[in-house]
């Protein structure tokens, strides 16, 4: 037998090897899969991944829901294509954000649920929702209210979603002022009012062009004179004109300017 005959038989022997472990496996897969299909389920077991975060969906909401849409899980056979389906309805209440659904080999089905994550609460003269950390409109629940920014006025989704998203997230994660401000006001001209938790009660910033400027500028004063800003003394401090930040004390006299 020459090298070339011998080399040939070794990848005849190898293809063949392949071959048989490609169709065990496949085999495997069709018989376990078939009976993990015809297996009764047992229990449905859900859990609410972020429930200790937020609690807008509960359990027994979403045992109420697969009920309310006729998907009765207990009971029947435990299918891949039956896990689809429950992800499927779960993903459908407005307040999930992901869905995921595994069997288990005792025939346990097991519902993992993420909630929607809101960023800031949005208070209109016609209607209140939540703004996700999608830039997606979210329901609020007579049963949960997350602590977060809220802004009030007379705005629209397409302001909330936007420049006041972008504002928001700006305060969110700037650590003095995620501690300062509670609320952002928009009047019916869209100019921006900032209320504070401490020290200073407004900060008008006038329309959002350039507000990150504008807040570091409050920013730099509250840090420059804490004694003044951080106090009762100051009622408003407005940076809308460019360049410019007026101090009003609560006391009714003429409002202070400092060119900055």
């Amino acid at each position: 037998m020459n090298d070339k005959t011998r080399h040939i038989l070794q990848l005849t022997g190898v293809l063949l090897a392949l071959l048989i472990i490609a169709g065990y496996l496949t085999a495997s897969a069709w018989w376990l899969g078939g009976r993990q299909d015809d297996t009764p389920c047992r229990n449905l077991v859900i859990t609410v991944e972020d429930s200790s975060r937020y609690n807008f969906v509960r359990c027994s909401d979403l045992q109420d829901y697969l009920k309310s849409k006729h998907v009765q899980a207990v009971g029947g056979t435990v299918g891949i294509a039956d896990a689809r389906r429950i992800e499927q309805t779960v993903r459908q209440m407005n307040l999930v954000r992901r869905a995921e659904c595994f069997r288990g080999t005792d025939g346990t089905l097991y519902l993992q649920v993420w909630q929607r994550c809101p960023q800031f609460r949005v208070i209109t003269p016609l209607r209140s929702y939540y703004v996700d950390d999608q830039r997606t409109i979210m329901p609020t629940s007579n049963r949960f209210t997350a602590n977060l920014p809220v802004v009030t006025g007379n705005v629209d989704t397409l302001q909330t979603c936007g420049e006041l998203y972008d504002l928001v997230h700006y305060i969110s994660t700037h650590e003095f002022w995620a501690a300062h401000i509670g609320e952002i006001c928009v009047d019916d001209a869209g100019e921006v009012t900032l209320v504070t938790c401490r020290g200073v009660k407004e900060i008008q910033l006038g329309d959002l062009s350039d507000y990150v400027r504008k807040m570091q500028t409050v920013y730099a004063w509250l840090s420059q004179y804490p004694d003044e800003g951080l106090d009762d003394r100051y009622r408003s401090v407005n940076v809308a004109y460019d360049g410019l930040l007026y101090a009003r004390k609560n006391e009714i006299q003429p409002p202070k300017s400092a060119d900055l």
